[in-house]
């Protein structure tokens, strides 16, 4: 797999602002932290494998909302093939 070449900080951003969670959206901001995008495929095969770090206090929070911001990261890299991997610190 290839490391996906935009801007992190900014798809980070555009991911969160995409999750309709107020409370979701502030504790992804506050104790996460966009670690990695690994991108495999071309065209309209792409596949990302998405590496979030997380507060190890906050894990298990983040865990049980791993779908809705599985989500928001399908619609900002416009695939439907996205695994989230959270890695806490």
């Amino acid at each position: 797999m290839k490391l996906f070449k935009g801007d992190l900080s900014e798809t980070w951003s555009r991911t969160i602002v995409e999750i309709d969670s107020p409370s979701v959206s502030m504790l992804l901001s506050q104790q996460c932290r966009l670690r990695a995008i690994h991108k495999d495929g071309q065209l309209f095969w792409k596949s990302y494998r998405v590496e979030i770090e997380v507060a190890a206090k906050w894990n298990g929070m983040i865990q049980s909302r791993k779908e809705v911001i599985k989500e928001a990261f399908q619609k900002v890299l416009r695939s439907k093939k996205v695994k989230i991997f959270i890695i806490a610190v």
